[in-house]
């Protein structure tokens, strides 16, 4: 979940009382040569460094998940699940130890990630990535690391395997995300220490995490070569070169779009298996799994949070209560607050997303989350505005197959490639259309006479429009005028 952290301190005496804290004996000490003055201070503590710079900043970094193992364990190792619960509980331990206020630790770096264990060596994940949004991984292969890495202006994703470099048995993949600048999370009020201690800021870090998996490109070595027409070999063999879609993007944005959904379309349909899919799914669960706690325990420890807070602040600082502070911050800053904002669709916070946003967007929540959200947001308000009740549209189905399209658009009336694969819906389709042509066969050979045979025609279109009726081969078999136009 939360791991490596950099956090900046800037009250005096905070600085101070670490210095004096009997807990840091070992410091070292860099000086000015021409002056003699004391520039920096290091020391370090359960894993995390610490600097001091010019006696004005402190920075506080390493990994709270190998913290939280070094206090319970006596190990620093994070390759183990790290709960939301237990980050409250380092945090509270951390801040303790060292005389720290959470609420004006500012985050200067934070680094999010799950470890997922498969079921297939996670080398054969790491060779089938190619690049993420489009730029090219870093590669990495040593005795003990394999590992891709993709850096970004505000942030670094990280593909490796972790089993290999924690020396594992298991097949142990970890994605993560380390954010370098803070300016998107700030959106989302992720500032301070005290910012990780509530469920709807996990929330959405967790969003964004899946959100960035799904922007990596797969391809599956698996696929067979015969089998393959020249086109579809020719797309999946330059699909593979990363630097072939770093200058496509660079050049022409648009044709990136298209050309990298034809190539998932076709890996996804020539291997059999989404890999990607799978992977993401996996995520997903293991976030929801580590932020899942009882209310009760949440309770007790954001209780004493607060509590243990307030005795720092009294110690440190010789105020009565934490608000004072944050009364005066919160009267400047009050013009400044985002509100916290919600999908219409599905209620995922959406406050990291522009302020006009009313649905998921691709960018945070993935091309398919985005899509689901939009045509439903699209139907409810067509619905809306035709006075249709909204309920009665949750169980619409395909006209063709009969599967569930309640998801789709409001026009919707076959299986679409919003909710199925391309194959699927283009197998309802050529159906559909078969079946229209069958039924106009019938009444071109059984009315030679041009009246009837458009009132036949006539009479098949005020069929077609009908919603409620089942499929093709249903309403031929139970329509008594099509039967005697079929018996002649």
């Amino acid at each position: 979940m939360i791991d490596f952290l950099k956090i900046l301190v800037t009250d005096h005496h905070a600085i101070n009382q670490i210095r004096e804290n009997s807990l840091l004996s070992d410091w070292h000490e860099k000086t000015n040569k021409t002056t003699g003055e004391i520039t920096n201070e290091g020391s370090e503590f359960a894993g995390f460094e610490i600097k001091i710079i010019a006696s004005k900043y402190l920075y506080l970094s390493g990994s709270l998940h190998k913290y939280w193992n070094f206090i319970t364990k006596g190990k620093l190792q994070n390759y183990d699940d790290f709960s939301f619960l237990n980050v409250i509980r380092s945090i509270n331990n951390l801040c303790i130890k060292l005389h720290l206020n959470p609420y004006s630790c500012k985050i200067d770096n934070i680094e999010y990630a799950v470890n997922v264990v498969l079921g297939i060596p996670a080398d054969e994940v790491l060779k089938s990535v190619i690049n993420h949004k489009g730029k090219p991984f870093t590669q990495e292969y040593a005795l003990n690391k394999r590992f891709r890495e993709c850096e970004h202006q505000r942030y670094i994703i990280k593909i490796y395997n972790k089993g290999l470099e924690s020396k594992r048995i298991e097949n142990i993949l970890r994605f993560e995300n380390r954010t370098v600048k803070m300016e998107h999370l700030k959106k989302i009020q992720i500032l301070h220490l005290s910012d990780l201690i509530k469920v709807e800021n996990i929330k959405v870090l967790g969003s964004l995490l899946q959100s960035d998996f799904n922007d990596l490109l797969f391809y599956d070595y698996t696929i067979q070569d015969n089998g393959l027409s020249s086109k579809e070999r020719f797309i999946l063999t330059q699909g593979q070169i990363p630097q072939y879609w770093y200058d496509l993007k660079k050049d022409n944005p648009v044709k990136y779009q298209n050309e990298k959904r034809k190539f998932r379309d076709l890996v996804k349909r020539k291997s059999g298996q989404d890999l990607q899919g799978i992977l993401s799914n996996f995520i997903s669960q293991k976030w929801d799994e580590l932020l899942r706690y009882n209310f009760e325990d949440l309770q007790k420890l954001t209780d004493s949070f607060r509590q243990r807070f307030t005795e720092i602040n009294q110690l440190s600082t010789g105020l009565n209560s934490v608000k004072r502070i944050f009364e005066k911050k919160e009267k400047k800053e009050k013009g400044k607050k985002i509100k916290r904002r919600f999908c219409f669709s599905c209620g995922n916070d959406i406050s990291i997303q522009k302020p006009g946003s009313k649905i998921c967007g691709e960018k945070y929540f993935g091309k398919a989350k985005y899509q689901e959200c939009y045509n439903k947001f699209q139907r409810d308000a067509k619905a809306k505005l035709r006075g249709i009740e909204i309920e009665s549209l949750e169980n619409r189905s395909c006209q063709v197959c009969g599967k569930d399209i309640s998801k789709q658009k409001l026009s919707s009336k076959r299986c679409g490639e919003s909710m199925y694969s391309r194959e699927e819906a283009r197998e309802c389709f050529n159906k559909s259309r078969r079946d229209a042509r069958a039924i106009r066969e019938i009444m071109v050979y059984t009315y030679a006479n041009i009246a009837e045979h458009k009132k036949a025609h006539k009479y098949l279109d005020n069929l077609l429009n009908i919603k409620e009726r089942n499929t093709f081969d249903d309403f031929i078999h139970n329509d008594g005028y099509l039967q005697q136009i079929a018996t002649g």
